[in-house]
């Protein structure tokens, strides 16, 4: 059987300011109103013989986990990370939790496929060879010299044509070494010999094998894995299994490609000719925008040619401008020269010293129930716009510092409001002084949208007693 594992712990700041960290590019809505980690859910769920999949996760991100899996009527084992510890961790993790003989296919969730039906068939194709004492990664045919992503160089000499159900031959070469993000006149040499692959990140791989790799190679990530999986402090909520902190905190932080493929003396490579993209960049996202033809109704230009990102309540105006990349959301704006997008985490890394506020989505937070926009914070009342989903709540609770007024925008709440319970239909206000024990609820099909007024002298997130809840929340 195929054990799909989805590694889904990157933070995704070279896309800053869309991407933050409690809020990374894997969950955006940039492909029409779909995520990539949900295409990557879509994309496994076209194999024939696997289990239910394997997510690696932080432990910030649950509720976007959830959702999406919700959304796509997905059952997983999500494995939530206190804190980012790379993908040797996450990957000894999965193989660890899977069975011994079973085939791994290791995926990133952020990466964009097209055509993903050969790299279905390659991995099916694999599991029916079980020829697993080795790594085999997926290695894809460069379009163009880029200097963002990863190499493989490739020993043709080793070559072996594997035949597919009849219909396919595959390469299966030896790699000789891996080069990663090489400059420009590096990348451009590399692609001109035709002797090397874009690395993807996609493995494959036998579980007992990947258990034995990483313990040889990483010994001391596999050993302090090992003391995290079996702490008594660890919990297991139902599908949802969290880590003791302390624990986990010790474990190395190292990528696979570093810590153990380099390492090893045999790595397979399986070619693919598909359309693959590593969204890491904005010059990258900006060019894939280009090329689906997203239009850009929130762009005006007057004798400017430049590559503009906007959200969709701003407009952008430019005048006179050119080979300017610029990217306008809600609280920030970033203006780069075109291909200077290594540059960014320079950015970041500033934006940590001065600011760092603006690292983290401040206007939008994901919640069990739904989510929540920001529309104003200021010292006399906070608003929010709450979307909460079809049969939904909030938890039972109340607050010691604030009073709430709820406005219905669209469909039906259930309200439960100092030991009483009702409807409040579109038009209708609630209000809800502090100290009240209250909650409300969606019934319906359609997402419920409220607007909430606090008021009072503290609006921390932190200001909420609850006394029953749904999602097992303190």
């Amino acid at each position: 059987m195929i054990q799909p594992v989805i590694i889904c712990g990157g933070a995704g700041v070279r896309l800053w300011p869309l991407s933050r960290k409690s809020y990374p590019k894997q969950f955006l809505k940039i492909f029409n109103e779909e995520t990539l980690f949900e295409k990557t859910l879509k994309r496994i769920n076209k194999l024939k013989r696997c289990r239910l999949p394997i997510i690696v996760a932080s432990k910030n991100h649950e509720f976007e986990v959830k959702h999406s899996l919700d959304k796509m009527k997905i059952r997983a084992k999500v494995f939530l990370e206190p804190v980012g510890k790379n993908t040797t961790a996450a990957i000894y993790i999965a193989a660890k939790n899977s069975k011994k003989s079973d085939t791994l296919l290791v995926l990133p969730s952020d990466h964009l496929i097209n055509n993903d039906e050969e790299l279905i068939r390659a991995t099916e194709y694999l599991d029916t060879l079980k020829l697993f004492n080795n790594w085999f990664v997926f290695g894809i045919v460069p379009i163009t010299p880029s200097s963002e992503y990863g190499y493989i160089k490739l020993n043709q000499n080793q070559k072996k044509n594997f035949s597919l159900l009849n219909k396919k031959k595959f390469n299966v070469e030896q790699v000789l070494s891996f080069t990663e993000k090489p400059s420009k006149n590096i990348a451009l040499k590399m692609f001109n010999s035709k002797n090397y692959l874009w690395n993807s990140g996609i493995f494959v791989s036998n579980a007992s094998f990947v258990i034995s790799s990483i313990s040889n190679h990483s010994s001391e990530i596999s050993k302090s894995c090992d003391k995290a999986i079996s702490s008594q402090f660890s919990t297991y909520n139902l599908d949802f299994i969290n880590f003791d902190e302390n624990t986990f905190n010790k474990i190395p932080s190292q990528s696979i490609d570093y810590a153990v493929i380099e390492k090893e003396n045999d790595i397979k490579c399986i070619q693919l000719n598909i359309q693959w993209e590593d969204i890491g960049s904005w010059d990258n996202l900006l060019k894939i925008i280009k090329y689906n033809n997203i239009k850009n109704n929130n762009l005006v230009e007057v004798d400017g040619q430049n590559d503009v990102f906007t959200s969709k309540d701003r407009m952008v105006a430019t005048i006179g401008i050119k080979d300017l990349m610029i990217i306008d959301t809600k609280d920030a704006t970033l203006i780069s020269k075109k291909n200077r997008s290594e540059d960014l985490r320079k950015i970041v890394d500033l934006i940590e010293i001065k600011n760092k506020i603006f690292l983290n989505n401040r206007f939008s937070e994901k919640r069990p129930w739904g989510y929540f926009d920001v529309l104003l914070d200021s010292e006399a009342c906070k608003v929010k716009k709450l979307y909460i989903l079809p049969f939904k709540k909030l938890s039972l609770q109340y607050h010691k510092h604030r009073n709430e007024h709820w406005f219905i925008v669209s469909g039906i709440a259930t309200i439960h409001l100092d030991g009483k319970k009702f409807n409040a239909e579109v038009g209708n206000s609630i209000d809800v002084k502090k100290g009240k024990i209250h909650s409300i609820g969606n019934s319906q099909k359609n997402e419920l949208i409220i607007i909430e007024i606090q008021t009072g002298k503290y609006f921390g997130e932190d200001d909420i007693v609850r006394l029953e809840d749904l999602y097992d929340r303190e």
